[in-house]
């Protein structure tokens, strides 16, 4: 029940005002054809709670990758958003929206999870998997109100992509003609890797408006601290996917005087694909992932 004291009314305003922008969100989303389990939503307990975390999908994917983990949270008391990235989860999954993402309209939607978190909870934790863990850094270099950032498997460049030639592709790739390509270009929409609920394919111009994401997040540490207060970085060293060297430097950036940086890597011999969330790939390992990732974020 909420505590309606003098003292709690302005928890009670910024709670409902960030139901009410998650609510004109949704009604949005209701114009969409959207894939009804990729709809924006908000798992709380009927006001501001103590803590809050926003989980943030990968490229190509919605938010029902982090649907179970999710549920995970809001047992431990956390109030949980859930914010679908721009032009993902529509039912037509080979329409191929995702050519028009840009770097801005990214910095747009990081910004909008922030404003929304910090109704809905006082500690603000923003967690992203790959192309939303980039997201996260982003919101973790940039916004004051991160208490705590955590990003997976950040898409800061790709394993096969020379790490110095990163920024020079993804200026390619913004720029170029774009392309859809398969995630699996033998089993095409029948890889049995891609969930239901994600694209079997990417636009070649949006993974380079995520790359330019990543480089941005780069050359902000570089130049200055960040204006969150604390991240927690985790890679899989049998990431096939992601350039972890790329997420070391950036690491190596962030650790000055002052500034908390944590890391964490799942071994290569417990051989686990780059989507460590995602529970409906036959190959997921979310019985060993989902403490781990528990006890590293919910630490004081």
């Amino acid at each position: 029940m909420v505590n309606t004291h003098p003292g709690s009314i302005r928890e009670v305003d910024l709670y409902r005002a960030a139901e009410a922008r998650i609510a004109a969100i949704q009604a949005e989303e209701e114009k969409l054809d959207l894939n009804a389990v990729c709809r924006t939503r908000l798992l709380a307990h009927g006001q501001r709670a103590d803590k809050v975390i926003a989980f943030l999908h990968g490229y190509t994917s919605c938010p029902q990758q982090f649907s179970l983990l999710a549920e995970e949270f809001f047992k431990l008391g956390y109030n949980v958003y859930l914010p679908r990235l721009p032009y993902h989860g529509l039912t037509d999954r080979f329409s191929n929206p995702l050519v028009n993402i840009t770097t801005e309209t990214l910095v747009a939607f990081g910004d909008e999870v922030a404003d929304i978190a910090v109704g809905l909870g006082k500690m603000v934790t923003i967690c992203g998997l790959s192309g939303g863990g980039t997201v996260a850094m982003w919101l973790y270099q940039s916004r004051p109100e991160v208490d705590l950032g955590i990003a997976i498997s950040p898409f800061l460049g790709a394993a096969s992509i020379p790490a110095p030639l990163t920024g020079l592709f993804s200026r390619l790739l913004s720029t170029l003609p774009d392309r859809f390509y398969w995630w699996d270009p033998i089993k095409r929409e029948k890889n049995p890797l891609t969930a239901y609920y994600a694209y079997p394919g990417l636009s070649t111009h949006g993974l380079g408006e995520m790359l330019h994401l990543g480089f941005a997040v780069r050359k902000a540490a570089e130049k200055g601290l960040p204006a969150g207060k604390r991240i927690l970085v985790i890679t899989n060293a049998n990431d096939r996917t992601v350039n972890n060297y790329l997420t070391a430097q950036l690491v190596a950036s962030w650790r000055k005087p002052g500034v908390n940086v944590q890391t964490y890597v799942f071994e290569r011999a417990l051989e686990l694909p780059h989507d460590i969330i995602g529970p409906h790939r036959p190959d997921q390992k979310i019985d060993l992932v989902y403490p781990v990732l528990i006890d590293l974020a919910t630490r004081d």
